[in-house]
């Protein structure tokens, strides 16, 4: 219960402050600009692009947002109200993860219509689908990742530093389409070349559970830093 309490509060903040349709327009500009330009490319490329670059907005983002919460004494105030540090943090994980869940979900619906269908050997949905939500929880490990660092340094610094690896850790997963997937965003690239793939589909879920331990793992190491934290 609390958890949804501290959701809410956290996705009314994210409105007022027009950070909602930044988190929205960011994962959804990949596949807009697919559907919007589909003479460009002849498969989710763009797509997945798209979602890698928004991971490194929305990495900076999620590591300002929670450095920025415990410097205002947002933070120390829930904490003061009985509120668990942990459950802040998977608060905020599930104020950003509802609109990155929802843009996804469209940009992969978008880039479907527009591009996958139509590649050669047809790809099964399912297995697209499989392919897209490994992507999009790509996403969500980075953006775990900028709360990491929000939890423990100051707002520029865990800014700075979260873009940097979220530039390195999305480019790696973009660049890098191996058979079974090797890192949590390499839904990324599995995403970009769906059609060079043997198993798609079960390619599309082990990245997307390797990327949900790491989401997982990055949590727990969230709740851990802002634990040992002054707020």
């Amino acid at each position: 219960m609390r958890i949804a309490t501290v959701t809410w509060l956290a996705l009314r903040e994210l409105w007022i402050s027009f950070r909602l349709l930044v988190l929205l327009a960011a994962v959804l500009a990949g596949g807009i600009a697919g559907a919007l330009l589909p003479e460009v490319t002849l498969d989710p490329e763009l797509l997945a692009i798209g979602l890698a670059a928004a991971s490194v907005l929305l990495g900076g983002m999620s590591a300002r947002t929670l450095a920025r919460e415990r410097r205002r004494g947002t933070a120390a105030w829930l904490v003061v109200s009985g509120v668990p540090r942990a459950t802040m943090v998977l608060g905020w994980l599930g104020a950003f993860s509802i609109p990155i869940i929802a843009g996804g979900a469209g940009a992969g619906l978008l880039g479907w219509l527009s591009s996958a269908v139509q590649l050669p050997p047809p790809i099964d949905p399912l297995s697209y689908a499989a392919i897209a939500a490994s992507a999009v929880a790509g996403v969500l490990v980075v953006v775990t990742l900028g709360f990491a660092l929000g939890a423990i340094l100051p707002a520029l610094p865990a800014t700075v530093l979260a873009v940097v690896l979220a530039a390195a850790i999305s480019a790696s997963g973009l660049l890098t389409a191996t058979n079974p997937p090797l890192l949590p965003t390499a839904g990324f690239g599995l995403l970009a070349s769906p059609s060079a793939l043997e198993r798609p589909l079960a390619d599309g879920l082990s990245a997307l559970g390797l990327a949900a331990a790491t989401t997982a793992v990055l949590i727990v190491l969230a709740a851990a830093f802002l634990e040992s934290t002054d707020l």
